[in-house]
Protein backbone atom coordinates (compact mmCIF):
# COMPACT_ATOMS: atom_id res chain seq x y z
CA UNK A 1 0.00 0.00 0.00
CA UNK A 2 1.20 3.50 -0.80
CA UNK A 3 0.51 5.71 2.23
CA UNK A 4 0.32 9.40 1.37
CA UNK A 5 0.29 12.57 3.43
CA UNK A 6 -2.48 14.99 2.44
CA UNK A 7 -2.29 18.78 2.22
CA UNK A 8 -4.89 20.17 4.70
CA UNK A 9 -5.75 23.13 2.45
CA UNK A 10 -6.26 21.31 -0.86
CA UNK A 11 -6.88 17.76 0.44
CA UNK A 12 -4.50 16.50 -2.24
CA UNK A 13 -1.58 14.11 -1.52
CA UNK A 14 1.77 15.88 -1.13
CA UNK A 15 4.24 13.29 0.24
CA UNK A 16 4.87 9.54 0.47
CA UNK A 17 5.18 7.91 3.91
CA UNK A 18 7.77 5.13 3.95
CA UNK A 19 9.66 2.97 6.43
CA UNK A 20 6.73 1.48 8.36
CA UNK A 21 6.62 -2.23 9.21
CA UNK A 22 2.86 -2.57 9.71
CA UNK A 23 -0.24 -0.74 8.50
CA UNK A 24 -3.94 -1.50 9.10
CA UNK A 25 -6.42 0.69 7.20
CA UNK A 26 -10.16 0.19 7.87
CA UNK A 27 -13.02 1.93 6.09
CA UNK A 28 -16.53 1.59 7.55
CA UNK A 29 -20.07 2.51 6.63
CA UNK A 30 -21.92 3.43 9.84
CA UNK A 31 -19.07 3.68 12.33
CA UNK A 32 -15.89 5.71 11.91
CA UNK A 33 -13.02 4.01 10.12
CA UNK A 34 -9.44 4.15 11.34
CA UNK A 35 -5.83 3.23 10.80
CA UNK A 36 -2.83 2.00 12.77
CA UNK A 37 0.76 2.39 11.61
CA UNK A 38 3.87 0.99 13.32
CA UNK A 39 7.32 2.17 12.31
CA UNK A 40 10.90 1.99 13.66
CA UNK A 41 11.62 5.31 11.92
CA UNK A 42 10.41 7.32 14.90
CA UNK A 43 11.80 10.83 14.47
CA UNK A 44 11.20 11.12 10.74
CA UNK A 45 7.62 9.79 10.94
CA UNK A 46 6.70 11.91 13.98
CA UNK A 47 7.99 14.99 12.18
CA UNK A 48 6.33 14.18 8.86
CA UNK A 49 2.87 13.32 10.24
CA UNK A 50 2.29 15.01 13.61
CA UNK A 51 -1.11 14.94 15.31
CA UNK A 52 -3.92 16.34 13.13
CA UNK A 53 -2.05 15.45 9.91
CA UNK A 54 -4.14 13.98 7.11
CA UNK A 55 -3.39 10.68 5.34
CA UNK A 56 -4.80 8.61 2.49
CA UNK A 57 -3.90 5.55 0.43
CA UNK A 58 -3.20 5.74 -3.27
CA UNK A 59 -5.95 3.16 -3.91
CA UNK A 60 -8.46 4.65 -1.44
CA UNK A 61 -10.80 7.64 -1.71
CA UNK A 62 -10.90 8.28 2.06
CA UNK A 63 -8.84 10.67 4.15
CA UNK A 64 -7.97 9.94 7.79
CA UNK A 65 -6.78 12.17 10.63
CA UNK A 66 -3.72 11.38 12.78
CA UNK A 67 -4.92 11.44 16.39
CA UNK A 68 -2.12 10.00 18.52
CA UNK A 69 1.53 8.92 18.66
CA UNK A 70 2.55 6.16 21.07
CA UNK A 71 6.19 5.20 21.68
CA UNK A 72 6.49 1.41 22.09
CA UNK A 73 9.38 -0.30 23.94
CA UNK A 74 9.86 -3.83 22.64
CA UNK A 75 11.22 -6.74 24.78
CA UNK A 76 14.44 -6.76 22.73
CA UNK A 77 15.14 -3.16 23.70
CA UNK A 78 14.19 -1.63 20.35
CA UNK A 79 11.64 1.18 20.02
CA UNK A 80 8.81 1.77 17.57
CA UNK A 81 6.25 4.50 16.99
CA UNK A 82 2.56 3.57 16.85
CA UNK A 83 0.46 6.14 14.96
CA UNK A 84 -3.34 5.89 15.19
CA UNK A 85 -6.13 7.88 13.59
CA UNK A 86 -9.73 7.94 12.35
CA UNK A 87 -11.63 8.96 9.23
CA UNK A 88 -12.15 12.65 8.49
CA UNK A 89 -15.86 12.63 9.31
CA UNK A 90 -15.02 12.11 13.00
CA UNK A 91 -14.39 15.86 12.85
CA UNK A 92 -18.03 15.97 14.00
CA UNK A 93 -16.86 14.85 17.45
CA UNK A 94 -15.45 18.37 17.63
CA UNK A 95 -18.76 20.00 16.77
CA UNK A 96 -21.71 20.60 19.07
CA UNK A 97 -25.33 21.73 18.88
CA UNK A 98 -26.66 24.16 21.48
CA UNK A 99 -30.36 24.63 22.20
CA UNK A 100 -31.85 28.12 22.29
CA UNK A 101 -33.25 27.15 25.70
CA UNK A 102 -31.41 24.83 28.07
CA UNK A 103 -31.86 21.18 27.01
CA UNK A 104 -34.98 21.90 24.97
CA UNK A 105 -35.15 19.99 21.67
CA UNK A 106 -36.24 21.88 18.58
CA UNK A 107 -37.98 20.91 15.36
CA UNK A 108 -36.38 21.71 12.03
CA UNK A 109 -38.13 24.44 10.07
CA UNK A 110 -38.67 22.16 7.09
CA UNK A 111 -39.43 18.49 6.55
CA UNK A 112 -36.71 16.36 4.93
CA UNK A 113 -36.09 12.88 3.64
CA UNK A 114 -33.55 10.84 5.58
CA UNK A 115 -30.64 11.58 3.17
CA UNK A 116 -31.54 15.29 3.09
CA UNK A 117 -31.61 15.50 6.89
CA UNK A 118 -28.22 13.79 7.26
CA UNK A 119 -26.88 16.17 4.60
CA UNK A 120 -28.25 19.10 6.61
CA UNK A 121 -26.36 18.06 9.73
CA UNK A 122 -23.11 17.63 7.79
CA UNK A 123 -23.47 20.89 5.91
CA UNK A 124 -24.56 22.96 8.89
CA UNK A 125 -21.66 21.99 11.14
CA UNK A 126 -18.71 21.73 8.75
CA UNK A 127 -19.54 23.76 5.63
CA UNK A 128 -21.97 26.53 6.60
CA UNK A 129 -20.03 29.78 6.97
CA UNK A 130 -23.00 32.17 7.03
CA UNK A 131 -23.44 32.31 10.81
CA UNK A 132 -27.14 31.49 10.32
CA UNK A 133 -28.66 28.19 11.50
CA UNK A 134 -31.24 27.05 8.89
CA UNK A 135 -32.77 24.52 11.28
CA UNK A 136 -34.30 27.36 13.34
CA UNK A 137 -35.98 30.71 12.65
CA UNK A 138 -33.74 33.75 13.15
CA UNK A 139 -31.15 31.67 15.01
CA UNK A 140 -27.46 32.42 14.66
CA UNK A 141 -24.60 29.95 15.14
CA UNK A 142 -20.83 29.92 15.35
CA UNK A 143 -19.45 30.12 11.80
CA UNK A 144 -15.83 29.65 12.83
CA UNK A 145 -16.11 25.86 12.53
CA UNK A 146 -16.63 25.89 8.76
CA UNK A 147 -13.76 24.20 6.90
CA UNK A 148 -12.80 25.64 3.49
CA UNK A 149 -12.74 23.43 0.40
CA UNK A 150 -15.31 20.94 1.75
CA UNK A 151 -18.72 20.15 0.20
CA UNK A 152 -21.56 17.82 1.17
CA UNK A 153 -22.88 15.45 -1.48
CA UNK A 154 -25.75 12.98 -1.58
CA UNK A 155 -25.14 9.74 -3.48
CA UNK A 156 -28.01 7.90 -1.81
CA UNK A 157 -30.55 6.12 -3.98
CA UNK A 158 -33.09 6.15 -1.14
CA UNK A 159 -35.88 8.55 -2.06
CA UNK A 160 -37.79 8.25 1.20
CA UNK A 161 -40.64 10.47 2.31
CA UNK A 162 -40.60 13.91 3.86
CA UNK A 163 -40.53 13.63 7.64
CA UNK A 164 -40.40 15.95 10.63
CA UNK A 165 -37.13 15.88 12.58
CA UNK A 166 -36.05 17.20 15.96
CA UNK A 167 -32.59 18.01 17.25
CA UNK A 168 -31.14 18.04 20.74
CA UNK A 169 -28.11 19.83 22.07
CA UNK A 170 -24.93 17.83 22.43
CA UNK A 171 -22.20 16.37 20.24
CA UNK A 172 -23.07 16.32 16.54
CA UNK A 173 -21.38 12.94 15.99
CA UNK A 174 -23.61 11.14 18.51
CA UNK A 175 -26.73 12.62 16.94
CA UNK A 176 -25.53 11.54 13.51
CA UNK A 177 -25.05 7.93 14.64
CA UNK A 178 -28.64 7.66 15.83
CA UNK A 179 -30.09 9.15 12.65
CA UNK A 180 -27.91 6.97 10.40
CA UNK A 181 -29.24 3.86 12.16
CA UNK A 182 -32.81 4.94 11.41
CA UNK A 183 -32.11 5.57 7.73
CA UNK A 184 -29.73 2.69 6.79
CA UNK A 185 -27.33 5.29 5.45
CA UNK A 186 -23.59 5.78 5.71
CA UNK A 187 -21.17 8.71 5.58
CA UNK A 188 -17.85 8.64 3.76
CA UNK A 189 -15.34 11.23 2.70
CA UNK A 190 -14.04 11.31 -0.86
CA UNK A 191 -10.86 13.21 -1.60
CA UNK A 192 -10.75 15.56 -4.64
CA UNK A 193 -10.68 13.38 -7.75
CA UNK A 194 -12.82 15.35 -10.24
CA UNK A 195 -15.88 13.23 -9.41
CA UNK A 196 -19.55 13.92 -10.19
CA UNK A 197 -22.27 14.13 -7.52
CA UNK A 198 -25.25 16.08 -6.21
CA UNK A 199 -23.84 18.92 -4.09
CA UNK A 200 -26.13 19.84 -1.18
CA UNK A 201 -26.77 23.24 0.39
CA UNK A 202 -29.48 24.89 2.50
CA UNK A 203 -31.13 28.28 2.49
CA UNK A 204 -30.04 30.50 5.39
CA UNK A 205 -31.92 33.69 4.46
CA UNK A 206 -34.39 35.09 6.97
CA UNK A 207 -37.31 34.47 4.64
CA UNK A 208 -39.98 31.80 4.18
CA UNK A 209 -37.38 29.82 2.18
CA UNK A 210 -35.08 29.41 5.18
CA UNK A 211 -34.14 25.74 5.52
CA UNK A 212 -34.98 24.83 1.92
CA UNK A 213 -32.70 22.15 0.51
CA UNK A 214 -30.84 22.48 -2.80
CA UNK A 215 -29.33 19.52 -4.63
CA UNK A 216 -27.19 20.55 -7.61
CA UNK A 217 -25.66 17.95 -9.99
CA UNK A 218 -22.01 18.93 -10.25
CA UNK A 219 -19.15 17.65 -12.43
CA UNK A 220 -15.40 17.69 -11.74
CA UNK A 221 -15.71 18.32 -8.01
CA UNK A 222 -12.36 19.63 -6.75
CA UNK A 223 -13.23 19.78 -3.03
CA UNK A 224 -13.24 17.13 -0.32
CA UNK A 225 -16.68 15.49 -0.33
CA UNK A 226 -18.61 14.44 2.74
CA UNK A 227 -20.92 11.99 1.04
CA UNK A 228 -24.22 10.49 2.22
CA UNK A 229 -24.66 7.08 0.63
CA UNK A 230 -26.29 3.67 0.77
CA UNK A 231 -25.31 0.36 -0.74
CA UNK A 232 -26.63 -1.68 -3.67
CA UNK A 233 -28.63 -4.89 -3.44
CA UNK A 234 -26.34 -7.72 -4.62
CA UNK A 235 -28.16 -10.54 -2.83
CA UNK A 236 -29.18 -13.88 -4.30
CA UNK A 237 -32.86 -12.88 -4.50
CA UNK A 238 -32.55 -10.08 -7.06
CA UNK A 239 -31.70 -10.02 -10.76
CA UNK A 240 -30.81 -6.42 -11.64
CA UNK A 241 -27.26 -6.53 -10.18
CA UNK A 242 -24.68 -9.33 -10.29
CA UNK A 243 -25.09 -11.36 -7.08
CA UNK A 244 -22.33 -11.62 -4.48
CA UNK A 245 -22.69 -14.84 -2.49
CA UNK A 246 -20.17 -15.86 0.17
CA UNK A 247 -20.73 -19.64 0.37
CA UNK A 248 -19.29 -22.01 2.96
CA UNK A 249 -19.42 -25.04 0.66
CA UNK A 250 -17.42 -23.15 -1.98
CA UNK A 251 -14.60 -22.43 0.47
CA UNK A 252 -15.36 -18.73 0.89
CA UNK A 253 -15.78 -18.97 4.69
CA UNK A 254 -13.28 -20.29 7.25
CA UNK A 255 -14.07 -21.52 10.80
CA UNK A 256 -17.68 -20.28 10.95
CA UNK A 257 -19.73 -19.94 14.14
CA UNK A 258 -23.36 -18.87 14.36
CA UNK A 259 -25.77 -17.20 16.77
CA UNK A 260 -29.42 -16.45 16.06
CA UNK A 261 -31.27 -14.63 18.84
CA UNK A 262 -34.50 -12.76 19.45
CA UNK A 263 -33.76 -12.22 23.16
CA UNK A 264 -33.82 -8.41 22.95
CA UNK A 265 -35.97 -8.12 19.84
CA UNK A 266 -38.93 -5.73 20.11
CA UNK A 267 -41.46 -4.88 17.40
CA UNK A 268 -43.79 -2.48 19.23
CA UNK A 269 -42.86 0.47 21.42
CA UNK A 270 -45.14 2.48 23.67
CA UNK A 271 -43.73 5.97 24.14
CA UNK A 272 -45.10 7.25 27.45
CA UNK A 273 -45.20 11.03 27.90
CA UNK A 274 -46.81 13.54 30.21
CA UNK A 275 -49.56 14.13 27.63
CA UNK A 276 -50.30 10.52 26.70
CA UNK A 277 -48.92 7.22 25.46
CA UNK A 278 -48.17 6.57 21.80
CA UNK A 279 -47.63 3.20 20.11
CA UNK A 280 -45.12 2.90 17.26
CA UNK A 281 -43.49 0.17 15.17
CA UNK A 282 -39.87 0.08 13.89
CA UNK A 283 -38.94 2.81 11.44
CA UNK A 284 -38.52 0.63 8.34
CA UNK A 285 -39.54 0.58 4.69
CA UNK A 286 -41.91 -1.15 4.12
CA UNK A 287 -43.58 -0.40 7.45
CA UNK A 288 -44.06 -3.27 9.89
CA UNK A 289 -47.44 -4.52 11.03
CA UNK A 290 -48.65 -2.67 14.17
CA UNK A 291 -51.34 -5.29 14.75
CA UNK A 292 -49.18 -8.29 15.64
CA UNK A 293 -50.84 -10.33 18.35
CA UNK A 294 -50.18 -12.96 20.98
CA UNK A 295 -46.64 -14.22 21.52
CA UNK A 296 -45.47 -12.38 18.39
CA UNK A 297 -46.17 -9.03 20.06
CA UNK A 298 -42.87 -7.97 21.67
CA UNK A 299 -43.34 -4.64 23.45
CA UNK A 300 -40.90 -1.97 24.61
CA UNK A 301 -41.55 0.82 27.11
CA UNK A 302 -39.93 4.17 26.28
CA UNK A 303 -39.94 7.23 28.53
CA UNK A 304 -40.85 10.12 26.24
CA UNK A 305 -40.51 12.72 28.99
CA UNK A 306 -42.47 15.69 30.26
CA UNK A 307 -43.74 18.33 27.83
CA UNK A 308 -43.29 21.14 30.33
CA UNK A 309 -43.53 24.44 28.47
CA UNK A 310 -42.41 23.00 25.12
CA UNK A 311 -44.49 23.33 21.97
CA UNK A 312 -46.61 20.18 21.71
CA UNK A 313 -45.69 19.35 18.10
CA UNK A 314 -41.98 19.70 18.76
CA UNK A 315 -42.23 17.72 21.97
CA UNK A 316 -44.13 14.83 20.38
CA UNK A 317 -41.82 14.67 17.37
CA UNK A 318 -38.82 14.41 19.70
CA UNK A 319 -40.50 11.80 21.92
CA UNK A 320 -41.50 9.56 19.01
CA UNK A 321 -38.08 9.98 17.42
CA UNK A 322 -36.56 8.69 20.65
CA UNK A 323 -38.90 5.70 20.46
CA UNK A 324 -37.83 4.85 16.92
CA UNK A 325 -34.16 5.02 17.94
CA UNK A 326 -34.74 2.72 20.93
CA UNK A 327 -36.56 0.21 18.70
CA UNK A 328 -33.64 0.32 16.24
CA UNK A 329 -31.37 -0.82 19.06
CA UNK A 330 -33.48 -3.94 19.60
CA UNK A 331 -33.56 -5.79 16.31
CA UNK A 332 -33.25 -9.49 15.63
CA UNK A 333 -29.71 -10.86 15.85
CA UNK A 334 -28.25 -13.21 13.27
CA UNK A 335 -24.57 -13.44 14.14
CA UNK A 336 -21.84 -15.06 12.10
CA UNK A 337 -18.28 -15.26 13.36
CA UNK A 338 -15.61 -16.43 10.97
CA UNK A 339 -13.22 -15.39 8.24
CA UNK A 340 -13.93 -14.55 4.62
CA UNK A 341 -11.31 -16.40 2.62
CA UNK A 342 -8.98 -14.56 0.26
CA UNK A 343 -9.91 -17.17 -2.33
CA UNK A 344 -13.49 -15.85 -2.57
CA UNK A 345 -14.02 -14.75 -6.20
CA UNK A 346 -15.25 -11.25 -5.40
CA UNK A 347 -13.10 -8.10 -5.37
CA UNK A 348 -13.73 -4.96 -3.34
CA UNK A 349 -14.56 -1.84 -5.39
CA UNK A 350 -15.10 -4.10 -8.41
CA UNK A 351 -17.77 -6.69 -7.52
CA UNK A 352 -19.00 -5.07 -4.29
CA UNK A 353 -18.66 -1.80 -2.41
CA UNK A 354 -19.06 -0.45 1.11
CA UNK A 355 -22.72 -0.61 2.16
CA UNK A 356 -23.77 -3.21 -0.41
CA UNK A 357 -26.11 -6.02 0.63
CA UNK A 358 -24.79 -9.52 -0.12
CA UNK A 359 -25.81 -13.09 0.68
CA UNK A 360 -23.97 -15.25 3.22
CA UNK A 361 -24.67 -19.00 3.05
CA UNK A 362 -23.15 -21.01 5.87
CA UNK A 363 -23.70 -24.48 7.24
CA UNK A 364 -26.96 -25.90 8.65
CA UNK A 365 -29.14 -23.89 6.26
CA UNK A 366 -27.80 -20.62 7.66
CA UNK A 367 -28.57 -18.01 5.00
CA UNK A 368 -28.65 -14.28 5.70
CA UNK A 369 -28.57 -10.97 3.89
CA UNK A 370 -25.52 -9.10 5.19
CA UNK A 371 -24.17 -5.60 4.63
CA UNK A 372 -20.57 -4.81 3.70
CA UNK A 373 -20.03 -2.76 6.86
CA UNK A 374 -16.26 -2.35 6.57
CA UNK A 375 -13.23 -3.15 4.47
CA UNK A 376 -9.85 -3.78 6.06
CA UNK A 377 -6.48 -3.48 4.34
CA UNK A 378 -3.33 -4.74 6.05
CA UNK A 379 0.38 -4.67 5.24
CA UNK A 380 3.18 -6.26 7.28
CA UNK A 381 6.12 -8.65 6.85
CA UNK A 382 3.73 -11.23 5.39
CA UNK A 383 2.64 -8.90 2.58
CA UNK A 384 -0.61 -7.12 1.75
CA UNK A 385 -4.17 -8.34 2.00
CA UNK A 386 -7.70 -6.97 2.15
CA UNK A 387 -10.99 -8.42 3.33
CA UNK A 388 -14.56 -7.30 4.07
CA UNK A 389 -16.45 -7.14 7.34
CA UNK A 390 -20.13 -8.03 7.23
CA UNK A 391 -23.02 -6.90 9.42
CA UNK A 392 -26.63 -8.06 9.79
CA UNK A 393 -28.19 -4.72 8.91
CA UNK A 394 -27.09 -1.51 10.59
CA UNK A 395 -28.56 -2.63 13.89
CA UNK A 396 -27.58 -1.41 17.32
CA UNK A 397 -26.11 -3.46 20.11
CA UNK A 398 -28.51 -2.77 22.97
CA UNK A 399 -25.82 -3.36 25.58
CA UNK A 400 -23.34 -0.85 24.19
CA UNK A 401 -25.56 1.53 22.17
CA UNK A 402 -23.12 1.06 19.32
CA UNK A 403 -23.77 -0.33 15.88
CA UNK A 404 -23.45 -4.07 16.34
CA UNK A 405 -20.89 -5.98 14.38
CA UNK A 406 -22.49 -9.13 13.05
CA UNK A 407 -19.31 -10.58 11.57
CA UNK A 408 -15.78 -10.61 12.89
CA UNK A 409 -13.09 -11.16 10.29
CA UNK A 410 -9.87 -12.72 11.52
Amino acid sequence: MDLLRVNPATFLPDDLIEGYTSLIWTERMAESGGFELITPDIEKTASLIPEDSLLTLRDSDEIMIVESHNLIRNPDGSSELRVVGTTFETMFRRRIMVAAEYKKPWATLKSYTGPEFISLLLWNHLVNATGEDPTRAAQTMDAKGAIPNVVVTNSSTITGVLENWTLEEGEVFENLRDFLALSDLGIRNIRPKKTTANVMSFNTTRTASRGNVYSIPTNNISQLRLDVFNGVDRTINQSYNPSVIFHYSAGHIDEPQYLISIKDYRNIATVVTSIGAYEIVPHTIPAQDPNVTGADRRMLWVDGGDQGDQDQTTFLTAALQKGYIELAKRGRIAMFDGAISETAPYKYNVDYFLGDRVTLIGEFRFEETMIISEYIRTQDINGERGYPGLARGLEYDAATSRTAKRVRIQ
